[in-house]
């Protein structure tokens, strides 16, 4: 069994071998969400200005540590590498003309403190203990988004700000990332995983949650920023107040505020949850957010 950085310069002779000269693969360290670093397998060509990235980290554990050969995950990333490029040459040169980016500049949400390294990098307006930060949106598909992070650098190319971005990007986002609520034990009833013992029945359920999320599931937690979702939510619970639990990135919980949860539980539950069952790269936030109807106002601030 090979070490993990064995595994790396392996899989990249491997992979080079079956390139056969017509790309060239190299190992590149890339920063993703929460500061959390991935070894990137970046495979480009002389003819093509677009290299896609494919991660190693978990075709190491567990694919490997499960027994699946080098050779093996050395013919599916090349697959992967295949399937992925464009049928004809990507023209990104309208990236350095604002007038044709700005229609699709959406935001997502990340935690702050756990992203200082990147935010020192990219434009964004904090929120709460969140921040705001943005993307040019090139494509949505398959619960799959294109996209390319804005960068300090395009705002001197564009000559523009993050204020401009957040007042473009809370007018696109909502538009090509529509959002949708779906009640947890309709989810819950569809799911057919082996393990039935670990699926709480639907009827079982101590209080009624709700997931919000983007038609996508690609960053959808930002939805609670959405000019009236959280009202338009509580309305159609008939609830006075929100809950709303940061279950990660992609999404979040919602449930009716009543007097047989308090902000305290659900506190409780998150920093479980995020220590067990999240990504380190997927989590947003270690505490529950509470939203006043009366007020329309979300805070970070939970009543007891």
């Amino acid at each position: 069994m090979l070490s993990y950085e064995s595994f790396k310069n392996e899989i990249l002779l491997q992979v080079n071998d079956r390139l056969e000269g017509t790309a060239n693969a190299t190992l590149t360290p890339i920063r993703k969400n929460n500061d959390t670093l991935w070894d990137g397998l970046i495979i480009s060509t002389d003819d093509s200005n677009i290299s896609p990235a494919i991660y190693l980290n978990s075709y190491y554990d567990p694919a490997y540590l499960d027994g699946e050969s080098i050779s093996s995950i050395a013919d599916d990333l090349v697959r992967q590498y295949r399937r992925s490029l464009p049928c004809e040459p990507v023209n990104i040169s309208f990236f350095t003309d604002f007038d044709k980016v700005k229609d699709m500049i959406v935001f997502r949400i990340v935690n702050r403190a756990k992203n200082e390294t990147l935010l020192e990098d990219v434009p964004h307006i904090d929120y709460l203990d969140l921040s705001v930060t943005f993307l040019c949106l090139l494509s949505v598909h398959d619960s799959c988004d294109a996209t390319i992070l804005i960068h300090n650098s395009h705002l001197e190319l564009w000559n523009t700000d993050a204020d401009e971005l957040y007042e473009i990007a809370i007018r696109n986002t909502p538009k090509l990332l529509n959002w949708k609520l779906r009640d947890m034990k309709d989810i819950i009833e569809g799911l057919t995983l082996p393990e039935d013992d670990l699926i709480p029945d639907k009827d079982e359920l101590a209080f009624p949650i709700y997931v919000l999320s983007n038609t996508s599931s690609i960053n959808g937690a930002a939805c609670i920023l959405y000019e009236g979702v959280l009202a338009a939510i509580a309305d159609r619970l008939y609830a006075e107040n929100l809950y709303i639990i940061p279950s990660s990135i992609h999404e979040v919980l919602v449930l009716p505020q009543t007097p047989s949860v308090t902000g305290e539980d659900l506190d409780t539950m998150i920093c479980q949850v995020n220590a067990s069952a999240v990504s380190d790269e997927e989590i947003l936030s270690d505490h529950v957010y509470y939203y006043c109807r009366e007020d329309d106002l979300l805070s970070a601030a939970c009543p007891a």
